[in-house]
C-alpha cells in the first residue's frame, strides 16, 4: 500500500514539476496534443506544465484542485516561504504534500476551503472553480455584459465567470453555454492560463458573435422622435436607456422640437415627459420617460476600456430602419478643441443613427454615435465619459424627483399678425447697430447702406435722422450724447498703425445735432465711452493697443493691451472696467479704470478655448454677469480666479438680448424665436416663434413690452421693420 501511495503522488507531480527526478520530460512537441498546441507549449516553455515520460501531455486528463493551485503559483512566480495564515483545513496538515502551496494560496486570497472545512486537494476542478481561482489570483475586475445561458445571475460563480469573459480568458461554447459544472481538463486549464499570461492567445471576438450578442440589448435602444408645436416631426434619431426611465441621445436630435416620444424595438411609441439635461457643446441630452420599469438600462463603460483597432458594434435607426446593428473598428481616439473626447469608428453613421450606443467587445456602452461623412469612412462617437456625472446623479434620485426643464418653450407660441405684433415701423435697410436710450422710449441705429444715424420713438412712431461725413462703424450712448465711430477707409487686417485713420462724431440726443467731431489715429473697430474718455479697439491691423481719447478734446489719453482686429469691447455698467472680446481666439482681456485713467489689465488665459465665444457680449444692467451670444453666462468680478467663470448656460445662443430687471426677466432671440428667461434661475419660461420670413436682429424692452427690429421678406425684397411684441 505504501508503494501504491507514492506512485499516485508521483503521477500528480508530473503535471506541475518539470524534469522532477527524471519522472517527467520536456519534449519540443508533445505527441498527443492536437488542439491548443501553442498555448500548451508556451506554458511548458515557462516550466509551468510538463509532459509524461512517454512524451505525451494527456490533454484530456482532469486537473485536480491542488494541481491548479500549483500551476497558478508557478505562473505568478510565488515563493513558497512559510504562510503567515493558518488555512485551518481539516484534510491537510503542515508537512503534507501540497500543504505549503495551498496555505500560500489561501493567504493570498486565491482559494479558500469548502463549507465543511476541507480543501479536497485531489478532487477534480470544475470550470466554475477555475474561474474563481484565476480571477482571484490576478485580481481581474472587467466584467462582461454578455451572459451565458447556464450561469444565471444567482449562480455562485456568476461574477467570476463574467469577469473571466470580460478579460478575454473564456468565450464559452458556441451554443451560448459556459458549462460551469464540467470537469476541467489539462488542455483547457492550460488554454485559460495561457490567455491570461499572454494576450496573443486571447481569441478575437468574431464579427458574427459580437453582433449577435449586442443585438440582445436592443430592448434598451430605440428611436427618438421630435415634434414641433403643430405635432409635425422635425427630427428623428436614436436613443438608449442609461438609467431606468431616462434616455440618452444627441442634443442635435431634439433641437427644434417641443415634444418628444420614444419608439421601442417592437415599434411601440412611449411618451417622453421632457428634457432633463442638455449640453449643446458635447451634443448630449437626457430625456425623461413618463414611465419606469419598461426597459433595462445599458451598462456604461469608460473610454479607457477600449484601444485603437478594437472591434465595436453600433445600434441605431438609419433612415428610420429601427435598431439596425452595424460593426466596425475603433479607428482613433481624439480629444476635440473644446475638450470633448470622441471615438473615430469605421461603423457607418447616417441620418437616424445619431444618438445610438457604441458597444465594446464586453457589451459596455462606451460611446454615442454623433455624425459621419459620406466619403473617407469618417464616423465619430462621443465618449460616454462626458455623461458620467449625469448618469451618476440620476441613479441617486427617484424618477419622480427628477425635474424636466423647458426646452425651446414647450409648447412654443406662434406670433400672429395683429395679435402679438404691433407698431410696424419701417426702418433703414441693413441696420448695423441699435442703441437704446436709458430713460426714453427711443432707440438709435446705424446701417451699412448710408452715413445716417436714425432716431426712432417706438411709442409715437416718430423718426428723425442725421447724415455724418463718414461711414458709421459703431456707436455708444453716454451722458445724453451718442458717440459714433467713423470709418475713413475700409478695414484691413494688414494695415499698420501709422497708416490708419478715423473719426469720432458726438451727437446731442436732445437736439439731435452733431456737436463735434474729432479725428483719431486709428481705424475704429468697437467703441465704448465713460464719463472721461472714448475707448476704441483697432478695426485694422494686428496686435495694436486699445486707444483712449478724451471725450472733450479728442486728445489721446492712454493705450492699453494688444488686440486683434475688430474685437468687441464692452463697458461695465459701473465704468470701472471694460472687457475686450476676441471671438477668434475665444479669449477675453480686462482693462481696469479709475477716474478715466488706466489702472491695470488682466489677461484671462483660462478663457482660451474654454467657451465658444461669439462677438455678441452684453452686461446685465446690475453688472453681475456678462451674457455671451454663445449662451454662456459669465460672472464679472475683480478677481482673476473668479472673473468670467461660468455662472450658467442658456438653452440656446442668441444674437440679441433685452432685460426687464423690475420683473427679474430677460429676453433673447436667435433670429427665429424670442425666448423668455427667469433672471434669477436662468431657466427658460416661454418661447415665441416669429412669423415665417421674419428674422429678428435686435431686441429692446420698455414699459412691459418687447420691441424687435426684424428683417422681413417682402416679395423679392427684404425690409427692416420695428415691431412691438405683446409678451405679458
Amino acid at each position: 500500500m505504501k508503494k501504491l501511495r507514492w506512485t499516485v503522488i508521483g503521477v500528480l507531480l508530473l503535471l506541475v514539476a518539470p524534469n522532477l527526478t527524471g519522472a517527467a520530460v520536456q519534449p519540443t512537441t508533445f505527441t498527443d496534443v492536437q488542439q491548443y498546441k501553442n498555448e500548451i507549449q508556451f506554458l511548458a516553455d515557462q516550466k509551468i506544465v510538463t509532459g509524461y515520460e512517454d512524451g505525451s501531455f494527456q490533454p484530456a486528463k482532469p486537473v485536480t484542485r491542488l494541481q491548479a493551485v500549483q500551476m497558478i503559483l508557478r505562473a505568478k512566480q510565488v515563493k513558497l516561504n512559510n504562510a503567515t495564515v493558518d488555512p485551518q483545513l481539516k484534510d491537510m496538515r503542515e508537512g503534507d504534500y501540497g500543504y505549503a502551496e495551498v496555505a500560500k494560496a489561501v493567504e493570498l486570497g486565491i482559494v479558500s476551503g469548502r463549507d465543511d472545512g476541507s480543501f479536497a486537494p485531489y478532487d477534480t476542478l470544475t470550470r466554475a472553480q477555475m474561474a474563481k481561482i484565476i480571477v482571484n489570483a490576478y485580481s481581474l475586475d472587467t466584467a462582461s455584459q454578455f451572459s451565458f445561458s447556464d450561469v444565471t445571475n444567482n449562480h455562485w460563480a456568476h461574477d467570476f465567470v463574467s469577469v473571466l469573459a470580460g478579460s478575454g480568458v473564456t468565450t464559452g461554447y458556441d451554443d451560448g453555454r459556459y458549462k460551469p459544472n464540467e470537469t476541467l481538463s489539462r488542455q483547457h486549464f492550460s488554454v485559460f492560463l495561457a490567455r491570461k499570461l499572454n494576450n496573443e492567445f486571447v481569441p478575437a471576438t468574431s464579427k458574427a458573435t459580437l453582433v449577435k450578442k449586442v443585438a440582445a440589448f436592443e430592448n434598451s435602444v430605440g428611436m427618438v422622435m421630435a415634434y414641433d408645436q403643430d405635432g409635425d416631426v422635425v427630427s428623428q434619431g436614436s436613443g438608449f436607456v442609461v438609467v431606468d426611465g431616462f434616455l440618452l441621445t444627441n442634443y442635435h436630435v431634439i433641437e427644434g422640437g417641443t415634444t418628444f416620444s420614444f419608439v421601442d424595438a417592437n415599434w411601440n411609441e412611449h411618451e417622453i415627459d421632457g428634457v432633463v439635461k442638455t449640453d449643446k457643446q458635447a451634443d448630449l441630452a437626457i430625456l425623461k420617460l413618463k414611465e419606469t420599469g419598461l426597459f433595462p438600462a445599458l451598462a456604461v463603460g469608460p473610454l479607457s476600456s477600449v484601444e485603437k483597432g478594437e472591434r465595436i458594434v453600433t445600434v441605431g435607426s438609419p433612415q428610420g430602419l429601427l435598431n439596425t446593428v452595424s460593426d466596425g473598428l475603433v479607428s482613433g481616439l481624439h480629444t476635440m478643441e473644446d475638450g470633448v473626447e470622441v471615438l473615430q469608428i469605421s461603423a457607418p453613421i447616417t441620418h437616424g443613427n445619431s444618438g445610438g450606443p457604441v458597444f465594446d467587445t464586453n457589451g459596455y456602452a462606451i460611446g454615442i454615435t454623433t455624425f459621419g461623412y459620406d466619403t473617407g469612412n469618417l464616423n465619430f462617437a462621443i465618449s460616454l465619459d462626458e455623461a458620467k456625472t449625469w448618469i451618476t446623479d440620476l441613479k441617486a434620485k427617484s424618477h419622480a424627483a427628477v425635474p424636466v426643464i423647458s426646452f425651446r418653450g414647450t409648447p412654443v407660441q406662434q406670433l400672429a399678425p395683429g395679435v402679438a405684433l404691433d407698431l410696424n415701423i419701417a426702418l433703414p435697410d441693413q441696420v448695423r447697430k441699435v442703441v437704446q436710450h436709458p430713460t426714453k422710449p427711443v432707440m438709435y441705429m446705424i446701417n451699412d447702406v448710408d452715413y445716417k444715424v436714425t432716431e426712432v420713438n417706438y411709442q409715437t412712431g416718430d423718426t428723425r435722422s442725421i447724415t455724418l461725413s463718414y461711414q458709421p462703424q459703431d456707436m455708444f450712448f453716454e451722458g445724453g450724447n451718442l458717440y459714433v465711430a467713423l470709418l475713413k477707409q475700409p478695414l484691413n487686417n494688414y494695415r499698420d498703425l501709422e497708416d490708419q485713420k478715423g473719426a469720432i462724431a458726438v451727437i446731442n440726443t436732445n437736439t439731435f445735432v452733431k456737436e463735434k467731431q474729432f479725428d483719431i489715429i486709428l481705424d475704429p473697430g468697437s467703441i465704448v465711452v465713460d464719463s472721461h474718455n472714448v475707448y476704441i479697439s483697432p478695426g485694422s491691423g494686428q496686435h495694436i493697443e486699445l486707444h483712449a481719447f478724451s471725450k472733450t478734446t479728442g486728445v489721446l489719453a492712454f493705450k492699453a493691451g494688444y488686440y486683434n482686429s475688430v474685437d468687441q469691447i464692452a463697458m461695465h455698467p459701473f465704468q470701472n472696467k471694460m472687457y475686450s472680446i476676441d471671438d477668434y481666439n475665444n479669449s477675453i482681456d480686462v482693462v481696469f479704470l479709475h477716474d478715466g485713467q488706466f489702472a491695470g489689465s488682466m489677461n484671462l488665459h483660462h478663457m482660451y478655448h474654454k467657451y465658444e465665444l461669439t462677438d455678441k457680449s452684453v452686461f446685465s444692467p446690475d453688472g453681475r454677469y456678462l451674457f455671451n451670444g454663445s449662451g454662456d453666462i459669465l460672472y464679472t468680478t475683480n478677481y482673476k480666479d473668479t472673473n468670467l467663470t461660468l455662472a450658467a448656460s442658456m438653452e440656446t445662443g442668441f444674437t440679441s438680448i433685452a432685460f426687464d430687471m423690475e420683473n427679474k426677466l430677460f429676453y433673447t432671440s436667435d433670429g427665429f424665436y424670442v425666448d423668455v428667461y427667469d433672471y434669477e434661475t436662468f431657466t427658460i419660461l416661454d418661447s415665441f416663434e416669429m412669423e415665417k420670413g421674419m428674422l429678428v436682429t435686435d431686441l429692446v424692452f420698455r414699459d412691459g413690452f418687447v420691441y424687435a427690429v426684424a428683417e422681413v421678406e417682402s416679395g423679392k425684397l427684404v425690409e427692416t421693420r420695428l415691431y412691438k411684441i405683446a409678451i405679458q
